[in-house]
């Protein structure tokens, strides 16, 4: 923002005790005031543990932080066994699928299939999708074909340093 590139969305995860402090979404917007940023440049993900614990507290948090403009996307997709549930009780911006769900999915079979099915489920629910960790064209080249909506990993990019993600910036 001081160099006046454009801003990109930035992803962030808190740990659980952050997000069960009732306070939590209201003193995350005031950073983003006192900093002079957008809550819509933020997306908060939550992992599926998150969801494990009192339902009616994690869907007023989830709620709130929308509420103020946040995305909250759910992270780790597939990691965990409540993934369903979760789907069906909250409203989430984003889902993105774990790396370890996707290991061995562009050769087909039960893993092809169930990944094509989350990626259509996401869709009827209106639920743009992200699959985290390819690393290869053949994995890119099948998630497109599955029509997923966004694709993050290596195949892309490694970790950069700050002037290096800058100067990608710019160009």
């Amino acid at each position: 923002k001081q160099k006046n590139i454009r801003m990109l969305p930035v992803s962030v995860n808190f740990s659980r005790i952050h997000l069960h402090e009732e306070s939590f979404p209201k003193k995350l917007f005031d950073l983003t005031q006192k900093y002079g940023l957008s809550p819509e440049n933020f997306e908060i993900e939550l992992t599926e543990s998150f969801f494990d614990s009192d339902t009616k507290v994690t869907k007023k948090t989830v709620k709130k932080l929308q509420d103020y403009g946040f995305s909250v996307a759910i992270d780790d997709f597939g990691s965990g066994y409540s993934a369903l549930n979760m789907l069906k009780d909250f409203d989430f911006d984003t889902l993105k699928i774990d790396t370890k769900f996707l290991e061995g999915f562009e050769h087909g079979g039960k893993v092809g299939t169930v990944v094509t099915s989350v990626i259509r489920m996401a869709k009827w629910l209106g639920i743009p999708v992200v699959a985290e960790g390819v690393e290869s064209k053949e994995q890119k080249d099948c998630l497109k074909e599955m029509h997923c909506d966004m694709i993050q990993g290596f195949y892309y990019s490694k970790p950069l340093k700050q002037e290096d993600f800058i100067e990608k910036l710019r160009a």
